[in-house]
């Protein structure tokens, strides 16, 4: 297998190098233009240990990140560690608590107790700091139809969502949406009284490279990445490391200051503060600022929107402020925190947030650059239409589509963990049965499979790297094979996803629970596992759009099996499924 070790972009006699170093296939070490990055791994898979070196300005800054993980690749603990030179220092433990069915349960400082939902989505945090955020969902749908936020003396936040039959968000609170319909994806109308324009364009150089924005004159490195801005006599300066994302940014004659990331989530600002973002779901939940020569710390719990943008943070217990975002993330942002739309690294001398690989700007809708991953894979814009535009944020559909990376419109984590899990335990409920299992089988079996695979979306886990086996049932629909991967692990692990199926057959009435299942089949794995199914399964893009017949009559036919054979009943008591 070829391996890129050396990569080296020319512009303007102007020359930047990256070298890629591996062992057993690995990247254990990269070095680039403003520093170099050291990883090693857990035997899951998993980074347990992340060093980086970075010189901004000429001063040198050293950021440790070392992880505790369990065999399943969990972290059980995690400290991040800060220095100048060789010798680097701890500045934060953080430890993570999980309960009988390795769910997470509690932050020691942060987070007191996490509460589920059963479709094992959050529906209670209770912070440390004595703030309550609650989250509720759709029956039919699993969306999220409301949030809200508590101290110890009222209620500081509460959104409340309505959804068209597309499940485009058509309402939040009395904000009223509109969405066109002669767009394959359904672009954004209008918000409220405001409609949208698509048609004025900012000025871009040959390359698609804006040239100005927030008044500033833009630059950007051989590599096509922002390097360096300017606006009346000040100066910022971006750095970045060998696979694109930002590593660094330094301020000229304004505050001088400089901002230092070991990754996304771990920052070390002007060697004086650390500031550590903690998510759960992929989501932020509080920032940790720690003051390095002292090691005092304070906690900021934060509160999100169904999206992941920070709508209020509480600061102390007589301190909280709340934010507000347009759909495309126009919005105050906190001037010490820099995060806010979609818990994202913020830049306020550009308005710009930074996801993956890209710069985006809220005032223009688009990102600063084209999409790298047309550069990657043509084809996948070529089939899907909204993707052809390679600079627009989320396919004009930013309250359906979130993109972290810079490069995949996906829908936002919480639903696509539910709806992969769901979708992949219905298939392998059939699997089973056309398998000759018996009914038993295949609905435990199910349940499983369905919860391990939400879970690993949502949470990252390492459930399906352990042992996968691949189901590819052929003739169910006319457009191809449709495969699906599941994992087996351990016997607790597979209590927590008995126990998940359980709770969804004593809350519905028969066949609620396919009818859920089959619901967004098709685009369950463009959403989840279609960046990482070709990688499990080749052809597993050419399969995905015959993903919903698939499922369609694949339920039908179960259904029509079940209605024959078989009804089940709950028992909370004895945790039993029977057939009779």
């Amino acid at each position: 297998m070829d391996r890129l070790i050396s990569l080296t972009h020319s512009e303007n006699n102007k020359s930047d190098k990256y070298t890629y170093h591996y062992n057993a296939g690995q990247l254990v070490r990269s070095e680039f233009p403003a520093g170099s990055e050291d990883l090693k791994y857990h035997p899951t898979g998993k980074v347990d240990s992340q060093k980086r070196e970075l010189t901004l300005n000429g001063k040198k800054t050293i950021g440790i990140i070392e992880n505790s993980l369990d065999w399943l690749g969990q972290p059980q603990a995690t400290s991040y560690a800060y220095g100048e030179d060789q010798e680097t220092t701890v500045i934060k433990n953080i430890q993570y608590n999980y309960d009988q069915y390795e769910y997470l349960y509690s932050v020691p400082g942060v987070v007191e107790g996490v509460q589920y939902h059963p479709n094992m989505k959050p529906e209670k945090i209770i912070y440390s700091s004595g703030l309550t955020q609650e989250i509720k969902y759709q029956q039919e749908t699993d969306l999220v139809s409301e949030i809200s936020a508590t101290d110890e003396f009222s209620q500081i936040y509460n959104d409340v969502y309505a959804y068209d039959l597309k499940e485009n968000l058509k309402q939040k609170n009395s904000l009223k949406y509109e969405y066109y319909d002669n767009s394959p994806k359904y672009w954004l109308k209008s918000e409220g009284d405001e409609l949208l324009d698509y048609g004025s364009r900012p000025e871009r150089n040959a390359f698609g490279e804006l040239l100005v924005n927030n008044g500033a004159a833009l630059s950007y490195n051989p590599a096509g990445q922002i390097s360096k801005a300017v606006k009346d006599n000040n100066n910022a300066n971006y750095y970045y490391d060998a696979q694109g994302t930002l590593v660094g940014i330094s301020k000229e004659n304004q505050s001088n200051e400089r901002r230092v990331f070991v990754n996304s989530n771990f920052e070390i600002r002007d060697n004086k503060k650390v500031f550590i973002n903690l998510e759960f779901f992929h989501r932020p939940i509080a920032m940790i600022e720690a003051d390095i020569p002292s090691k005092t710390a304070q906690t900021h719990s934060y509160v999100t929107d169904r999206i992941g943008s920070i709508v209020a943070i509480q600061k102390s217990k007589n301190e909280k402020n709340t934010y507000a975002y347009s759909a495309y993330g126009k919005g105050t942002v906190d001037n010490k925190l820099k995060r806010g739309f979609l818990g994202s690294v913020h830049d306020d001398f550009l308005n710009i947030y930074f996801f993956g690989v890209r710069a985006y700007t809220p005032e223009n809708k688009e990102f600063l650059t084209a999409d790298p991953a047309a550069m990657k894979d043509l084809n996948a814009f070529l089939t899907d239409p909204d993707q052809l535009d390679l600079f627009r944020y989320a396919k004009n559909n930013p309250l359906k589509y979130v993109d972290h990376s810079g490069e995949f419109a996906i829908a936002p984590v919480f639903a696509v963990a539910a709806v992969a899990g769901l979708t992949a335990g219905v298939c392998t409920f059939g699997f089973n049965m056309l398998d000759g299992k018996s009914f038993y089988e295949g609905i435990r079996e199910g349940m499983f499979v369905g919860a391990m695979t939400g879970a690993s979306i949502a949470t990252g886990s390492a459930f399906v790297q352990l042992a996968t086996k691949a189901y590819a049932v052929a003739g169910i629909a006319s457009s191809g094979v449709l495969a699906n991967v599941t994992g087996k692990v351990a016997q607790t692990v597979v209590a927590a996803g008995i126990d998940a199926g359980y709770r969804y057959l004593a809350q519905g009435k028969s066949f609620d629970l396919l009818k859920s299942t089959v619901r967004g089949a098709g685009y369950t794995l463009s959403g989840g596992i279609l960046k990482w199914g070709p990688a499990l399964s080749p052809g597993l893009k050419e399969s995905i759009s015959g993903m919903s017949t698939a499922h369609t009559m694949l339920y039908e036919s179960t259904k029509s099996y079940l209605n024959s054979q078989y009804s089940y009943t709950y028992s909370k008591f004895s945790n039993t499924v029977s057939g009779k």
